[in-house]
């Protein structure tokens, strides 16, 4: 454990310097990555393990999980590739903030909960009350 700790403030240190910006808040990485919030800066991005910034900022995040995370911009919700490009627009109410699992991510249109795969499209339907992380599907 301690190793992780050293490493996450080893990377935060690192985007302070490199970036002139401060660490409000850091979080474990997850795939390589790490979710950080800067100070002077509103939203969230990604740092690798370098320290380097590598996405833009976010009004909302999740970790990587299942090689993607989700993020908001500009209202929409997002899928985002390790290599920092965001290939799909969620067109749904909400959406779970703890990301993909099994490839399925919960999602919520008109009031109801389904499950979305990596293109947007719903592969459980939107007619339950709740959903949470899919789990040995």
């Amino acid at each position: 454990m301690k190793k992780f700790f050293l490493t996450l403030a080893v990377s935060a240190s690192m985007f302070l310097t490199a970036s002139a910006q401060r660490i409000w808040r850091a979080w474990n990485f997850h795939e390589g990555f790490a979710m950080v919030q800067a100070a002077e800066q509103k939203g969230y991005c990604f740092i690798d393990r370098t320290g380097k910034r590598v996405t833009d900022f976010y009004e909302s995040a999740s970790d990587f999980s299942d090689g993607v995370a989700i993020v908001e911009k500009e209202g929409k919700w997002r899928i985002l590739d390790t290599a920092g490009k965001e290939s799909v627009i969620l067109n749904y109410e909400q959406v779970r903030y703890r990301g993909f699992r099994e490839g399925l991510l919960p999602v919520r249109q008109n009031g109801k909960w389904g499950y979305a795969d990596k293109t947007g499209k719903p592969v459980i339907p939107c007619i339950y009350e709740n959903a949470g992380i899919f789990h040995d599907g």
